[in-house]
């Protein structure tokens, strides 16, 4: 093959495996998606995008020079901030029916504007404090978008966002009507998927904070 497919497939090919491997954040899109609906969670398509162009930018010139325990003190800040979305999320669940078992165990406080842009800055600090973008981009993808620019201009490394961001949220907006279409079709399943997301993020947050710490110890 010859021209920019390799570059579409490449990028396809990784933004699969990024759209299939469940992480920080899209454990905490499953979260929203249960509690408030796919379509008030859909904005939160774009956070990948808006995390992720500053960091393809500057990957080369930036992450290069820091110091080697700054993605580690990264990954222990972004397992702690993940950790605590999982915490909150429970507490808030507990109180939304405290003393009614008949109540969904996934009734959440009324959705407001307000509320919906919170749940977005959240994903964005959740994207943003997690290492694996800018890990991601500075060893694995970073290289590939260099190749291609200089191979063949910016078509050719175009060629490779393009697919890779295409397949990624495609998978993601795929996943949020999965899930949802899942709660609506059993509600007793919707009241069991919630608390299976938020020991996921516990576990996902606990797992950054303990690969962090050994980092920085070692």
């Amino acid at each position: 093959m010859t021209g920019f497919v390799p570059f579409m497939l490449q990028g396809a090919g990784y933004g699969f495996i990024a759209g299939v491997t469940i992480g920080p954040f899209l454990g905490y899109v499953l979260t929203i998606v249960i509690t408030r609906g796919w379509r008030r969670s859909l904005p939160l398509v774009t956070v990948p995008v808006l995390v992720d162009a500053p960091i393809i930018f500057v990957f080369l010139n930036l992450l290069n020079r820091l110091p080697g325990y700054a993605l580690d003190v990264m990954e222990v800040t972004g397992g702690a901030f993940v950790l605590w979305l999982g915490l909150s999320t429970w507490r808030d669940m507990r109180r939304a029916a405290p003393n009614n078992p008949d109540a969904p165990q996934t009734a959440m406080p009324a959705v407001t504007e307000r509320s919906m842009w919170n749940v977005y800055l959240r994903g964005l600090l959740v994207n943003a404090l997690n290492p694996a973008p800018y890990l991601f981009w500075s060893t694995v993808s970073g290289p590939i978008v260099l190749e291609g620019f200089s191979t063949g201009g910016t078509f050719y490394g175009g060629s490779f966002l393009v697919a890779y961001y295409a397949v990624f949220l495609s998978l993601i907006v795929a996943l949020m009507l999965v899930v949802d279409r899942l709660g609506e079709l059993d509600e007793k399943m919707e009241r069991y998927m919630l608390p299976v997301t938020i020991v996921l993020m516990v576990l996902l947050g606990g797992g950054l904070i303990g690969a962090g710490v050994v980092d920085l110890v070692g």
